[in-house]
């Protein structure tokens, strides 16, 4: 299995796990294209590896207000809602939403400790 899911983002397979990987296009001595994978991660299911995409987009946000990266937040959500149809799973998009709510508080706690 080898999927472009997201952007530049693939998820391939072997016998035991799925791989998590980055396609960059670099240029070798003659100027030709070559494709490497880079940050590379390896889940156990499609579940955890997907939730590991969003989280690496989320910290990679050029976000610079909460506004900002809400209208991130909101881009994965609309990724995972697609995704789900796609596959006919809601499991992933429960667990994606359950990955944004638990960022959300996080931040809305962050935003009372600086108020003390």
């Amino acid at each position: 299995m080898d999927i472009n899911i997201y952007k530049d983002y693939h998820i391939k397979s072997d016998k035991r796990q799925y791989i998590l990987s980055k396609q960059v296009v670099l240029k070798n001595e003659d100027k030709e294209d070559i494709i490497r994978d880079d940050d590379v991660t390896y889940h156990s299911t499609m579940e955890n590896a997907i939730n590991e995409l969003c989280s690496k987009e989320l910290r990679s946000s050029k976000a610079t207000s909460l506004i900002e990266l809400k209208k991130d937040m909101n881009t994965l959500q609309e990724f995972c809602t697609e995704l789900c149809n796609q596959i006919g799973d809601d499991s992933l998009m429960s667990q994606c939403l359950q990955a944004d709510i638990i960022k959300e508080e996080r931040i809305k706690a962050k935003r009372e400790l600086r108020k003390l």
